[in-house]
């Protein structure tokens, strides 16, 4: 670190820097202490009594410098390095062995590091000095010391000027994003409530699993509880950043794109445009890095679902192509995709393959200076294996095994600022290995490197013993009964059970026709399909019945849910879908600055003040909407989730109850998640009905897949 670019107003890195200069101190004091030790015990005869003269200089030497640290900060880093080599000159003397004027080298390798560069240089001349004297006016010092320790100690210097640039890049970037996260600490003083109230309850579980000794055996348990409290946390902060991203991203696409909407541009001041560029392109940064985080805590915690699908490759990668072509052409290298035209669909999520996609061609863009990146597809006998070639600057062979972690960049050539999060390859490896996948990487230093994936035609299927009789449909996969009056229920469900098919009925006489038909692995039962079903069937097999949650597809009024930040194109293209009819639109939101961007953005489209214009109302409550809707017409309601007064999910069922309303198209837009579950209290939310005993293995299986999957919910200790 280099002392003499520390700015001197910046209270908080001087303590930094007065910290490591301890730190050093203590350490080379450490190490003098444990070749003290060893040459008094091991060498006595050669060490002693000699060394004790040179310790007690040394002990004098670090006390001394600690206390000059305390207040003068450079004073003490050249008195501390004048003192080292005065200890080398000491030992010399003591010792009589010329070799030891060899440690001098090590003297301009402190000075680089803690003064810089002319420091440095002060320490060669002060070094060489210092044994031409020694030379000059002793016997038996060999002449070419003096060049040993000239070329020893520019050599380290050099090294120590290597390691010190790195680190000082480091620190400027640790320093950058220490005062942007005082300056949003700065705005975010309006949630010191709710912040303090968060951290109250994060110090509470602490205390309550100090006090839990007898769960602590059982360290599953605490991982999993410590994952599910980060993941509520990362609920919690993507709310509180995504509201504000959402006017960030807004407002700046609206200057960006549409400047016309607040005034003509040559009427903007200079700069003014490129700056609300500049913005508009970080925010969007900010967003993935955000979307990103979310991803991996839902990797993480085994709930990031799939939506599987009939697609083709080819139809993908010209999505792909097409996103991507502008940024390669910007940077001037190539971009060619060689895909065979006889592919097979495969079943697959398309949204996170084509995610994938972007990550691996990205990843290519970023690291490719000349030459360019090529995607080839290749059909296997029971998969397609898809590789991304670029003729980059490659990864060292010891890096390899670690392109796959977290949060990692390999090499120090890649730090360069905003130009990843070190998520992307961590996330796509993991979207492949959900599909039934594989993704690897080869690379050699200096002309590129290869990431490659599979994926199969079908998805994955557990192989599972099958009842004699057990039909399967064309695909080969099992078939469940699922016993619902509502067949949205089917949908839902089988997003969560790959590799088996659900057919659905409503009522118990049905599923026991087609019981007879079928033969399926097990009828599934939800808790408003009536009678139970576990008697009367022509075989034994599994019944469970279970809640299931309809806090969503029971709104028939709902037409979008918009996530913020949601940008002006899909805002408007949502409210344009509910038809010409809907002219009067109520916005509740408890932030104004959503009615501001929803006007805005009608603006920017040439809505605003023509015949087919919106006529916007706003309300900032769920009882002031109420108040609106009651005295004036409204064709359609924007609504948050987060609202003052009560919850966007319990406002929203209030206005089906009421006939007056129950009809009025309604678009969410907020950055809250859709809800978890309207379990009724009292109620069982499974059980399993079977009328024979079960095995131990098929009982043990049952249990093990609950007390891995279903995790009790300890009470909070009373304060």
């Amino acid at each position: 670190m280099n002392w003499l670019k520390m700015p001197d107003n910046d209270s908080e890195m001087r303590d930094l820097m007065r910290t490591a200069g301890q730190k050093l101190i203590y350490t080379i004091a450490g190490l003098y202490l444990l070749g003290h030790v060893i040459a008094t015990l091991a060498f006595p005869w050669i060490f002693v009594p000699g060394i004790w003269g040179v310790s007690t200089y040394m002990l004098i030497l670090v006390v001394s410098s600690l206390l000059l640290i305390q207040h003068r900060l450079y004073l003490s880093q050249a008195f501390w390095l004048v003192g080292l080599a005065g200890a080398i000159v000491l030992a010399f003397f003591v010792f009589k062995q010329p070799e030891v004027l060899f440690l001098l080298v090590f003297v301009p390798l402190l000075a680089v590091v803690t003064l810089g560069i002319p420091g440095a240089v002060i320490a060669i001349l002060f070094s060489l000095a210092i044994t031409d004297i020694l030379i000059l006016t002793i016997e038996g010092i060999p002449s070419d010391y003096a060049g040993v320790v000239l070329f020893g100690g520019s050599a380290f210097a050099v090294f120590g000027w290597s390691l010190s640039s790195n680190l000082l890049e480091a620190l400027d970037a640790a320093s950058f994003h220490y005062n942007e996260a005082r300056r949003l600490l700065a705005e975010s003083q309006s949630h010191q409530v709710e912040i303090g109230r968060i951290l109250k309850d994060r110090n509470q579980v602490n205390y309550q699993l100090e006090r839990m000794n007898d769960m602590l055996k059982f360290s599953r348990t605490q991982a999993e509880e410590a994952r599910e409290n980060r993941n509520r946390f990362m609920l919690a902060v993507s709310h509180e950043l995504r509201s504000p991203l959402n006017f960030i991203i807004g407002f700046s696409d609206l200057m960006v794109n549409a400047p016309e909407t607040y005034a003509p541009l040559s009427s903007w001041p200079s700069g003014l445009y490129d700056d609300v560029q500049e913005i508009y392109t970080s925010s969007k940064h900010l967003m993935r890095l955000i979307n990103d985080i979310l991803d991996m805590g839902k990797i993480d915690a085994g709930q990031m679902s799939l939506y599987r699908e009939k697609a083709q490759i080819d139809q993908i990668l010209a999505d792909v192509r097409l996103m991507l072509t502008g940024a390669f052409e910007q940077k001037g290298i190539s971009l060619t995709m060689e895909v065979p035209p006889d592919l097979p669909a495969v079943f697959i999520d398309t949204t996170r393959i084509r995610q994938v996609f972007l990550n691996l061609l990205n990843n290519g863009l970023r690291f490719t200076d000349q030459g360019g990146v090529s995607l080839f597809v290749q059909k296997m006998e029971t998969h397609l294996l898809i590789s991304v070639v670029d003729t980059g600057m490659g990864i060292a062979p010891a890096d390899l095994s670690k392109v796959f972690e977290e949060f990692r960049q390999v090499g120090e050539e890649n730090w360069r600022r905003h130009t990843g999060t070190g998520l992307g390859l961590y996330i796509s490896r993991h979207f492949v290995e959900l599909h039934g996948g594989e993704m690897g990487v080869d690379s050699t230093p200096g002309q590129g490197t290869r990431f490659y994936f599979t994926l199969p035609y079908e998805a994955p299927v557990t192989e599972m013993s099958v009842p004699f009789r057990e039909q399967r449909t064309p695909g080969g996969s099992p078939s469940i009964l699922l016993v619902t009056p509502n067949p949205e229920d089917a949908e839902i469900l089988q997003r969560s059970l790959d590799g088996y098919v659900i057919q659905q009925v409503s009522n118990a006489e049905q599923a026991r026709e087609k019981t007879r038909e079928l033969f399926p692995r097990a009828i599934l039962v939800t808790a408003d399909a009536g009678a139970p079903l576990s008697y009367n069937l022509p075989y034994d097999l599994p019944v469970v019945t279970f809640s299931i949650s309809r806090a969503v597809t029971a709104m028939q009024n709902l037409r979008a849910r918009l996530v913020k930040p949601v940008s002006r194109q899909t805002l408007l293209k949502a409210i344009q879908s509910l038809g010409e009819q809907a002219h009067n639109l109520l916005i509740v939101d408890d932030d104004p600055a959503m009615v501001r961007f929803i006007e805005q953005s009608f603006r920017a489209d040439g809505n605003t003040g023509t015949s087919n214009g919106y006529s916007l109302l706003s309300a900032f409550s769920g009882a002031e909407a109420l108040e609106i809707l009651q005295k004036n017409p409204v064709d359609a309601i924007l609504l948050d989730l987060e609202l003052p007064d009560v919850r966007g999910w319990d406002w929203l069922l209030q206005i089906q109850e009421r006939q007056e309303f129950a009809q009025i198209p309604v678009i969410i837009v907020s950055a809250q998640d859709l809800p978890q579950n309207d379990f009724v209290p009292g109620t069982n939310a499974l059980e399993l009905a079977l009328h024979r005993p079960l095995l131990m293995h098929e009982l043990g299986s049952v249990i093990k897949s609950i007390l891995e999957n279903v995790l009790p919910q300890y009470p909070r200790e009373k304060q």
